[in-house]
């Protein structure tokens, strides 16, 4: 939810927050994608092969959340084009290893299926629309935000920032996967 409420709001972010013409955060928008592209797919693969050396995924999970927290936090402490495209490396950093790590460990909490079924689908069903809900939720949560506050940007980073260490959090609890 944090990644997707700034994402869909980014070209408003860039005019009302930072200040950018219209044609100057389209520009910004291609830019900030691109990098945040780079450090996604690097970050992906470098934390892909680092859970299979450690056999672990929940701290990884957990610091990938914690990146992405910082993220949020950039263009607080620097409400300009360098908070923003410090924001778009670290989200692309963190955001990378989210999901390929976070995806390994849903998979491995599967429940086990029962003597002659196989649920696996029915399983990776229910995880697409754990993933899937909060990013269709996440730009209406932040559109109400938003309209309640008066465009309130920094409080919007803040509420993302909130969402991504809870669900940093939630990784902790899990006792079957390391």
């Amino acid at each position: 939810m944090g990644y997707q409420a700034i994402l869909t709001y980014l070209l408003y972010i860039l005019e009302g927050y930072i200040g950018l013409t219209q044609s100057a955060a389209n520009l910004t928008i291609a830019r900030m994608s691109s990098i945040t592209f780079v450090a996604l797919v690097i970050s992906a693969l470098l934390s892909g092969w680092l859970s299979d050396r450690l056999g672990r995924l929940k701290p990884l999970v957990f610091i990938a959340g914690v990146v992405m927290a910082l993220a949020e936090i950039a263009p607080l402490l620097s409400p300009d084009l360098r908070g923003m495209f410090l924001y778009a490396g670290l989200i692309g950093i963190g955001y990378g290893s989210f999901m390929s790590v976070d995806l390994a460990l849903m998979t491995r909490v599967l429940p086990p299926a029962a003597p002659g079924e196989d649920s696996t689908g029915k399983d990776l069903g229910i995880l697409t629309t754990a993933i899937n809900v909060p990013q269709i939720l996440s730009p209406v949560m932040a559109a109400a935000l938003l309209h309640a506050t008066g465009n309130n940007y920094p409080l919007l980073f803040v509420v993302c920032g909130v969402f991504v260490v809870f669900g940093a959090c939630l990784v902790l609890p899990i006792r079957s996967v390391r």
